[in-house]
């Protein structure tokens, strides 16, 4: 049998027997026919009862066996077994909703995978815990998993879920009573400690965190070696909610980048060295989009014959206000902020248009980012 539907969307689809009408009706209004027959079944059986037994003083003769005295008994009664029911219902549905609602904003403050805290949660701890009273100490640890992405890459996603979920539990651990723990996402986690005893206190709690994650992780058989890398700020000494999260940031950003576990402490260093590396960026993008780095030319010499057999290309950036700055205090930034293929392509096009020139024997060396030598254009050269 063909969907009348079908003729409209061009399609062939498969009309519902009705049995299964049926069936889904009878499932959509299931608690309207259970209350149709808890009221139905107590009205004709008292219906029945006094057709056949007189309930009440008999007021005219023998055949007259349902008197309308009789009959608004036995609809107030009904009337009666309904509101119950209904009054039943509205209950069931009552902490129905209020059940639904504590789990949903369980869930809206739960990260779904590890069961930590999530981003939402640890915000209005943060904002709870920035307005007692001054004089204690709140630490604030952000975390890092250093060779989390390779497990990643590696193994797959599931097995890094799994190492997730049991460096959260390592953390739940490691705390105190009454510390948040919570997932910001991917393999980044945010621990709130409040009331702390200084910088000592603090240095104590991470070390614990450190010892718990730098055993291997065990999923299906195989170990999977991670490490921490952890900043920590301190409030109010580091400043105010906001101020405080962006100094655990900078101070993680100092703690990473090797494969061991490291913790460091922010300090106003930091902050200063993060805000000039910031100007760095933009300037440098401004640098190269007006063609400002130039490439300089270092010969390389043969020592046997003292000729000069080739040269270096290597950027050099006049600045206009710092002067000739070294590649080694912007190549690092153009890494980090995704201009370094820009800043490559216009230097080695420029010491190409050089080398044009040169006499044949003399060679020309560039230098490239290891991330470079994956880049297809490279191999087309």
């Amino acid at each position: 049998m063909l969907n009348p539907l079908a003729a409209v969307t061009g399609a062939w689809a498969p009309t519902m027997p009705v049995q299964e009408k049926i069936q889904e009706k009878i499932v959509r209004h299931r608690f309207l026919l259970r209350d149709a027959m808890l009221i139905g079944m107590p009205v004709i059986a008292l219906l029945m009862l006094s057709w056949w037994i007189d309930l009440f003083p008999r007021a005219v003769e023998w055949s007259a066996r349902i008197k309308p005295d009789e009959a608004m008994a036995v609809i107030a009664l009904g009337l009666a077994l309904f509101a119950g029911t209904r009054v039943n219902a509205q209950r069931r549905e009552r902490r129905s909703r209020i059940a639904a609602e504590r789990t949903s904003r369980a869930l809206a403050m739960e990260d779904a995978l590890t069961g930590l805290a999530n981003r939402r949660r640890f915000d209005g701890a943060l904002r709870h815990v920035g307005a007692a009273r001054p004089g204690l100490a709140h630490g604030v640890f952000m975390l890092d998993l250093n060779g989390f992405k390779k497990i990643n890459d590696v193994h797959g996603h599931p097995i890094g879920d799994e190492v997730l979920v049991e460096i959260g539990a390592r953390l739940r651990k490691a705390v105190r009573a009454g510390d948040l723990v919570a997932r910001l996402g991917g393999d980044e986690f945010a621990i709130l400690a409040p009331n702390l005893a200084g910088e000592s206190a603090a240095a104590a709690l991470a070390q614990r965190m450190v010892e718990l994650i730098d055993v291997p992780v065990r999923t299906r058989a195989m170990a999977h070696p991670v490490a921490a890398a952890i900043g920590i700020a301190l409030m109010p000494r580091d400043g105010d909610r906001a101020e405080v999260l962006r100094k655990a940031d900078i101070a993680l950003y100092r703690a990473k980048g090797g494969s061991r576990s490291a913790v460091r402490f922010f300090e106003e260093e930091m902050d200063d060295q993060v805000r000039a590396r910031d100007a760095i960026e933009w300037e440098l993008r401004a640098a190269l989009d007006a063609d400002l780095i130039q490439p300089y030319f270092q010969p390389h010499i043969d020592l046997t014959t003292g000729e000069v057999i080739g040269f270096e290309a290597l950027a050099r950036w006049h600045h206009p206000t710092l002067g000739d700055m070294p590649p080694d205090q912007f190549i690092s930034v153009a890494g980090d902020c995704g201009l370094i293929g820009q800043l490559t392509d216009q230097l080695l096009r420029r010491a190409c248009a050089t080398a044009l020139r040169w006499p044949d024997h003399v060679l020309l060396s560039f230098n490239i980012a290891p991330g470079q030598l994956r880049d297809p254009r490279l191999a087309r050269g």
